[in-house]
């Protein structure tokens, strides 16, 4: 998305632009466009209207060549003031290429600048443009221009860490034989956030993690993932180090922090009973409160080597009346309500998912026959 980039190139042109007064004699518009690779901002026209930026989406596909002769270079920049290259404003709009003149009227100076990724002018100060405003503008370009490769490599990491988070998520998945799982999750966590009026950076960060929250599982000798009947003591031992291990793969990557958040919360309980550390209420991340209620849901209504799956009816019982392994005690009571609220979403969704996966095994069946 480049909406990061519009917002700070928004608060820029905010900045730079004068308002509709003479209290200032800065440009009074200005031609943004960017592109990098994927990464991109339409071209559009900014201009003041008192304390409000409005912006007019248009690519006007100029190059340096097309106005050398209306200006003077200065390095690779261009300025152009009116009276320096005509008789007259008319003979002046005359010369200006046509896509200019007609979607900036009146214009009477510029200056300008243009590469393979950026192109910027701004216009119509409210004086002759001097030399130094070129060092001002070189400035902006320069700034923009490293902000561009910034933003275009963070997302280059994001594609990457997606790609890993992805690679991760089904290998735990084919380890805990839970195909799909990571997927349900995201999609009721994803109703939680909505329900419980999460902000939207909070409620991304968190479906982000979800792929990752149970990697501590890659370590576990799955002779104790798939045993049927209880753990042993000591099996359980193994289990509660999930938290532990998933600290020792992520390690100190501040892009993951949510995760190990996540991770070192989703097996506390509400009421202070849960591990690694016994904490209690709302000493356990939200992140982590949220993803417990999916994650035992899911869990619920999953096939495990010692029982068959719970139907929905009776895993929504079991997490409002609890069992010989699960007290709703175990749960943020708010992010329960709000899970029961959405007790139809959720169960149409394990509908659809249930049928899609039912659907490809068979599919997979037929081809390999």
């Amino acid at each position: 998305s480049s909406s990061a980039a519009s917002d700070v190139y928004k608060r820029q042109l905010e900045e730079n632009l004068r308002k509709n007064s003479k209290l200032s004699t800065g440009p009074a518009g200005a031609y943004v466009s960017l592109r990098l690779n994927s990464y991109s901002v339409p071209g559009a026209l900014y201009s003041r209207n008192g304390s409000v930026l409005d912006r007019r989406e248009l690519e006007l596909e100029l190059h340096s060549k097309d106005l050398s002769e209306l200006a003077l270079p200065s390095g690779e920049i261009l300025f152009s003031n009116w009276r320096s290259h005509a008789e007259s404003l008319e003979e002046y709009h005359q010369k200006l290429p046509p896509k200019l003149a007609q979607h900036i009227e009146d214009l009477e100076n510029f200056i300008y600048y243009d590469d393979d990724t950026v192109e910027f002018m701004f216009f119509n100060f409210d004086r002759e443009i001097k030399p130094f405003d070129v060092s001002w503008f070189h400035h902006m370009v320069f700034y923009h221009k490293a902000l561009l490769l910034i933003l275009q490599r963070i997302k280059e990491k994001e594609v990457e860490y997606e790609a890993l988070a992805e690679s991760l998520s089904r290998i735990a998945e084919i380890k805990d034989d839970s195909k799909g799982r990571h997927r349900r999750i995201r999609e009721t966590c994803s109703l939680l956030c909505d329900r419980l009026g999460t902000s939207d950076g909070f409620k991304t960060q968190l479906l982000d993690a979800v792929s990752l929250y149970d990697i501590g599982k890659l370590l576990i000798d799955q002779r104790i993932l798939f045993k049927r009947g209880r753990l042993t003591p000591g099996e359980w031992d193994v289990v509660r180090r999930i938290p532990q291990y998933v600290q020792t793969i992520i390690g100190d990557n501040p892009r993951m922090a949510i995760v190990k958040e996540m991770a070192s919360g989703m097996y506390e309980h509400y009421d202070g009973s849960g591990y690694p550390h016994g904490r209690r209420g709302e000493e356990i991340p939200l992140s982590a409160r949220i993803v417990a209620v999916a994650n035992v849901y899911d869990s619920l209504r999953c096939p495990k080597a010692y029982r068959g799956g719970f139907s929905h009816q009776e895993a929504l019982k079991i997490l409002s009346e609890g069992d010989d392994r699960v007290s709703p005690d175990y749960f943020d009571p708010q992010v329960l309500q709000a899970f029961l609220h959405l007790a139809g979403q959720v169960e149409e969704l394990y509908r659809r998912e249930f049928e899609h996966e039912a659907e490809a095994r068979t599919s997979s069946k037929g081809s390999d026959g």
